[in-house]
């Protein structure tokens, strides 16, 4: 298997116990009974609705039928919904247990893993030393240039709250420039969280293939060779209060995109769960990421 092909389907297919050639049979077909949203419309109102009590039987700790549901309906990409729809049909064909153990998989060889990585004390960037540079499997990252980065692109702010950053205080005070605080604004300690978590690259990176990996792909459709390129770049990363960092690595808060398609960098800012709010004290926000162009970085 190549890791350079973006739906390897190997792992799920072992799971479904079909064939690589059965399973991409169907996910190439064409048919007007087999279009994404029929697929998608039929696992959502039938299949699963039809297993939910067995999901919730065999796995208390998670809700499976909510997460197979959310995969359908949040899919990063259309063929990543393809792939969820196509599992399920295949696995609901195949009678069983089959459902559960693709569905329990997901929960547990992809998206468990994930968060795991998103723990800040898994995160590489976490400590901050001046000059401090890391060697890792894609190359040798300097936390410091990428802090400098990050700040310099959200102007000393918290990207989502607009929260200013604490070390610029104390530089500014140092500087005799008072002036340049800006008043009634909330002043945090701010972090660099990353939008794909570097071990991710780093642990399941093209050395042996891996089944999280594999599952990623197919969902995501990620660039993998972009992915790389960028993974310990600003590029992958974004400029947060410690309050919100937290909110992201809990999965408490997620970015949803606009439907202005003049503001491409525009998004919605949502939180999971009623209850949670930002560190401003709002509920929801929107958030607009500076272009390269007006920021330089």
């Amino acid at each position: 298997m190549s890791h350079s092909d973006k739906s390897p389907f190997v792992s799920t297919c072992l799971i479904l116990s079909c064939t690589l050639e059965q399973f991409r049979e169907i996910h190439g077909n064409e048919a007007p009974e087999w279009t994404t949203d029929t697929l998608s419309k039929h696992a959502l109102t039938n299949i699963i609705p039809r297993h939910r009590l067995g999901l919730r039987a065999v796995q208390t700790h998670y809700h499976l039928d909510e997460l197979l549901s959310a995969m359908l309906e949040y899919a990063p990409h259309t063929l990543g919904r393809r792939y969820v729809a196509v599992s399920l049909f295949i696995a609901d064909i195949e009678g069983g247990d089959i459902v559960f153990k693709i569905a329990d998989a997901w929960m547990h060889d992809l998206f468990l893993p994930i968060l795991e990585m998103y723990k800040p004390s898994e995160n590489p960037y976490d400590e901050l030393m001046n000059g401090d540079q890391s060697p890792t499997i894609t190359g040798v990252v300097n936390r410091t240039l990428i802090r400098q980065q990050l700040s310099k692109r959200e102007q000393d702010r918290c990207a989502i709250s607009r929260a200013f950053d604490r070390y610029r205080v104390i530089e500014l005070i140092n500087e005799g420039r008072l002036q340049d605080i800006p008043q009634g604004v909330p002043q945090f300690r701010m972090k660099i969280t990353p939008i794909i978590p570097p071990l991710l690259i780093e642990c399941h990176g093209f050395a042996a293939d891996s089944g999280l990996w594999d599952m990623f792909l197919s969902w995501t459709q990620i660039d993998t060779d972009k992915v790389v390129r960028s993974v310990n770049t600003p590029r992958n990363a974004i400029y947060l209060s410690g309050v919100e960092d937290d909110s992201v690595r809990r999965f408490d808060l997620y970015l949803d995109e606009t439907a202005d398609p003049d503001s491409p960098n525009k998004y919605s800012v949502q939180m999971a769960r009623a209850g949670l709010a930002l560190s401003n004290g709002l509920k929801t926000t929107d958030v607009e990421f500076r272009s390269a162009a007006e920021s330089g970085v």
